[in-house]
């Protein structure tokens, strides 16, 4: 098994002739990472905000990601 995992100009994918289909969706995102000054608990928060995302995702020890 070979997973191609490796980016937007795999090697792995153009090795073994995978086909992709590109999509323009037209959106934009912002991503922070920040360093607590408490445990997060391995608690993550998701919302859904007038149609779009909110999320607070767990990095390793201290760090979130807020997108």
């Amino acid at each position: 098994m070979i997973i191609g995992a490796d980016g937007t100009h795999s090697w792995i994918r153009e090795w073994v002739s995978i086909k992709i289909k590109c999509r323009v969706y037209q959106q934009t995102g912002v991503v922070v990472n920040f360093l607590c000054s408490k445990p997060h608990y391995k608690i993550v928060f998701q919302g859904f905000i007038s149609g779009k995302i909110l999320a607070l995702l767990l990095l390793p020890d201290l760090h979130i990601s807020l997108i």
